[in-house]
């Protein structure tokens, strides 16, 4: 994922405007990082299906770099810190840019006659769908 070294750079850009800094207001540096690192850290993942080594790989760089922002060791835990600053997992925020992506695309009445076409075509295939295919992630998110 080449997301990963640009997002780790661009933290480190914008350390000089105060994401770094140790008085900036925690309320504030999570916005930041809401606004500016996130979308940067997952451009492009909706458009993709994430196999279990990606998404460890993103997990890990989001959590390293809000524990890096506010000088917390990369070994402390993730979750607890997460959830006390109203972060949503990275899971979800995949989840949800993928949902918003597919609705985005059948709103669209181009890409809807596209899409529907796709559907009803693995419709009548559907034993030989990919299971690398975004449809076939997408048949999973209601059991998850």
């Amino acid at each position: 994922m080449h997301n990963v070294n640009l997002i780790i750079k661009y933290v480190y850009s914008i350390g000089n405007i105060g994401i770094m800094n140790t008085s900036l207001k925690t309320k504030i540096k999570t916005c930041l990082y809401k606004t500016f690192c996130r979308p940067i850290l997952t451009y492009g993942c909706e458009a993709i299906k994430l196999n279990q080594i990606h998404l460890k790989k993103i997990k890990t760089t989001d959590g390293n770099l809000v524990k890096k922002m506010f000088g917390f060791c990369k070994r402390s835990r993730t979750t607890k810190l997460m959830a006390t600053l109203n972060m949503e997992p990275m899971k979800k925020v995949l989840v949800k840019r993928k949902l918003s992506f597919i609705m985005r695309l059948a709103n669209n009445k181009f890409t809807k006659k596209l899409v529907n076409n796709i559907l009803n075509e693995t419709r009548d295939r559907e034993n030989r769908t990919s299971k690398k295919s975004v449809i076939d992630e997408m048949k999973t998110i209601p059991e998850e």
